[in-house]
């Protein structure tokens, strides 16, 4: 979740190794969601945590927004290749070229878009986990679509589902 200013990371290992412990004692797999602003905000930065619990039911979610807002947009190759192993799902929306951060409002503007808009090429972060071998979920992102943009929020899915079949060529 947020930061905390007086959290170390041994506390937060420590929180951690318990709720990946408890949730696999019940059957649960166990994905870190890194978020922009939070003690976790990147694939790579969840990296040490999924190796040193080193368990096949916890994993790490790549989503294409936060690692944008972490910096890695010119750096997806780097990010998938690395993480490849450890990523259960990817998150994808459609986005500007670059981040503006000026404001969460402005971030959430600039990286939360139907996939039809904005001109980050985000298929090509697709293709970069097909390459490396990422079979997994991908899911489309429509946080706050309709306050955002004044778009009706029924309109997002197909219009996604439409870019989305347009760029990876799915029938």
């Amino acid at each position: 979740g947020n930061k905390k200013p007086t959290i170390t990371q041994p506390e937060a290992e420590a929180a951690l190794v318990a709720a990946v412990t408890f949730a696999g004692k019940h059957g649960v797999r166990t994905a870190l969601y890194p978020h922009s602003h939070c003690f976790i905000s990147s694939a790579e930065q969840a990296l040490p945590y999924v190796r040193k619990l080193n368990r096949p039911d916890f994993t790490v979610l790549l989503n294409l927004c936060h690692e944008m807002r972490a910096g890695n947009a010119n750096r997806l190759a780097d990010v998938v290749e690395a993480c490849a192993p450890h990523i259960s799902a990817v998150i994808i929306s459609g986005a500007d070229a670059t981040v503006d951060m000026t404001s969460p409002r402005a971030m959430d503007r600039s990286t939360l878009r139907p996939l039809d808009q904005g001109a980050f090429d985000w298929a090509n972060l697709i293709r970069l986990c097909d390459a490396a071998g990422v079979r997994v979920p991908v899911a489309f992102i429509n946080f706050k679509i309709n306050t955002n943009y004044g778009e009706d929020y029924r309109d997002y899915l197909p219009r996604s589902i439409a870019a989305w079949r347009k760029a990876t060529h799915t029938p």
